[in-house]
């Protein structure tokens, strides 16, 4: 559900954005969510299409581009990927050295790209 927060949000700058440029319709909004926001897509197009009724969003499609979760070790500071779907429930330790001291360089983004506007 927290899905409805962000999709608010995000219609609440696509509406200003739309109105402080004087474009007469918002077309389409893209999205980077890192994966550790586990934004479900579907969600997001469904609560923006029902916060957005009446307006001159109404109808807009959402874009998301998922980002990887990326970490770096400490240790030898290589750069290493972790699925969440796939690798769930398993141990994380760098591929690189074996060490457990890593910390998330991306994955929590979120962040709107672009609006189109007409």
């Amino acid at each position: 559900m927290h899905e409805l927060a962000i999709t608010q949000s995000i219609a609440r700058i696509a509406l200003e954005t739309q109105e402080k440029i004087g474009a007469n319709r918002v077309l389409g909004i893209w999205i980077n969510a890192g994966e550790m926001r586990n934004l479900e897509e579907p969600w997001v197009q469904r609560y923006f299409d029902d916060c957005t009724k009446g307006t001159k969003a109404q109808g807009a499609s959402i874009h998301v581009n998922r980002i990887p979760v990326v970490f770096k070790c400490q240790s030898c500071n290589k750069e290493f990927a972790f699925d969440l779907h796939r690798d769930h429930g398993h141990a994380l330790h760098c591929p690189g050295c074996g060490s457990d001291d890593y910390r998330m360089i991306k994955g929590q983004e979120l962040a709107i790209t672009n609006i189109e506007l007409s």
